[in-house]
């Protein structure tokens, strides 16, 4: 429905960027589960259009360039979104912010409204 108010979801990490790995899973592989979940969860609510940040390839694919986070931006704005979801995990990698402190480099989740 083109009335909805579209929310935007940007999974985290995908492409050659997999993120950290712990208990043999992947941070891109948990990411994309939980960004899906909250697809499906915000469908059935009927109340908005959820949109993703990046496909399935983009995510799962390791031969696939890693989508920038402006990149991801852009997409949610051309998409319409009056909100983004970034996470879980964070839209950069830790050791581009060597300047945060360790919890702002920790696991964490954005919401940007627009």
């Amino acid at each position: 429905n083109k009335n909805l108010p579209v929310i935007a979801i940007d999974p985290g990490h995908g492409g050659t960027d997999p993120g950290s790995e712990g208990s043999g899973l992947w941070e891109y592989e948990m990411t994309w589960q939980v960004a899906n979940e909250l697809v499906n969860l915000l469908e059935q609510d009927g109340r908005y259009a959820p949109v993703l940040t990046i496909t399935e390839e983009e995510s799962q694919n390791s031969d696939m360039p890693r989508v920038e986070p402006a990149e991801r931006a852009q997409r949610a704005n051309d998409a319409g979104a009056v909100l983004l979801f970034s996470g879980p995990g964070p839209p950069d990698r830790p050791e581009d912010h060597p300047d945060r402190p360790a919890p702002a480099r920790a696991g964490w989740c954005a919401v940007h409204l627009f």
